[in-house]
């Protein structure tokens, strides 16, 4: 993750970028440039602050600063499901996703349709239900998995729905 600053003076700027872990900033030894990349970002990171001091060099009293949160997530892991399932006229079928991230989940099923996926309106929790199935069902439905609030979490999940009719004797 990479920190710039944009900052002008009709003097030589100096930079010292800082961090906080909850315990106060503290200068990040050799950070004295106008950006500064925090390496091997973990999770424990998360919500860790970090600043720059702006000053013009050999100035006194010039100092100015802004800072700026970090926030780390892992992706959601999907641990099982949903799975395939066949189905007979008239029945009711259940898909279920098993997933877990160390933030909130939000959760968007969703049905191919013309080999594009379109949203299942109201369809945002870990199951999805589709009541009194018939042939118009039969296809392929995935869910979209993904952290509330952060961009670029999404994973997904899809299995078939087999829909067949019983013999008439």
């Amino acid at each position: 993750v990479t920190f710039d600053v944009n900052a002008t003076s009709t003097t030589t700027l100096a930079y010292q970028w800082q961090e906080n872990n909850g315990t106060g900033y503290v200068d990040l030894n050799g950070s004295t440039a106008s950006s500064y990349t925090a390496a091997n970002v973990q999770l424990a990171d998360h919500n860790n602050t970090y600043r720059v001091i702006v000053s013009n060099a050999g100035v006194p009293n010039s100092d100015v600063n802004g800072s700026a949160l970090l926030g780390v997530y892992s992706l959601p892991v999907i641990h099982n499901g949903p799975d395939d399932q066949n189905a007979t006229v008239g029945d009711n079928v259940t898909f279920d996703v098993n997933a877990t991230s160390t933030t909130t989940l939000a959760y968007q099923w969703q049905e191919e349709n013309n080999g594009s996926y379109v949203d299942l309106n109201g369809s945002t929790t870990s199951s999805l239900t589709l009541a009194d199935v018939n042939a118009t069902h039969a296809g392929n439905y995935r869910v979209i998995v993904s952290n509330v609030g952060v961009p670029n979490s999404d994973v997904n999940g899809s299995a078939l729905l087999g829909v067949y009719s019983l013999p008439v004797i």
